[in-house]
């Protein structure tokens, strides 16, 4: 390659690339540009950022008021099944009390039965 030809290709090369450089900036600037000239826009989107504000707001508050209500129903059925829960020990303690009265009564009366026909035997 002569001289002549390396210099006709870096010219190329240099031009091309100061083709597409201009043609970015161009692209960039229209794209830059658009939405800059667009005042509707800012506001839409202002009225959106604060509609979404109120949304996340209502839905923490909701969520907030669920979580309350929740400990507070949970408390409540809490409460309600340690009641029937003392309730039911004290049936049991009642029944086992009465059981072991009985067992007591049946082996009085067969030490009873037992001692009778003991008697009987030596008479």
């Amino acid at each position: 390659m002569t001289r002549a030809e390396l210099t006709a290709a870096l010219f190329a090369a240099l031009l091309a690339a100061a083709a597409i450089g201009w043609a970015l900036h161009w692209l960039w600037r229209r794209a830059a540009h658009a939405h800059a000239h667009d005042p509707d826009l800012h506001s839409e989107m202002a009225e959106l950022l604060h509609a979404t504000k109120l949304e996340r707001d209502q839905a923490r508050q909701a969520l907030r008021e669920t979580v309350e209500r929740m400990t507070a129903e949970r408390a409540q059925s809490e409460s309600r099944l340690k009641a029937q829960l003392a309730e039911r020990e004290a049936e049991l303690a009642a029944i086992m009390d009465t059981v072991g009265d009985l067992r007591r009564q049946i082996a009085a009366l067969r030490a009873g039965a037992g001692g009778d026909a003991a008697r009987d035997a030596q008479d």
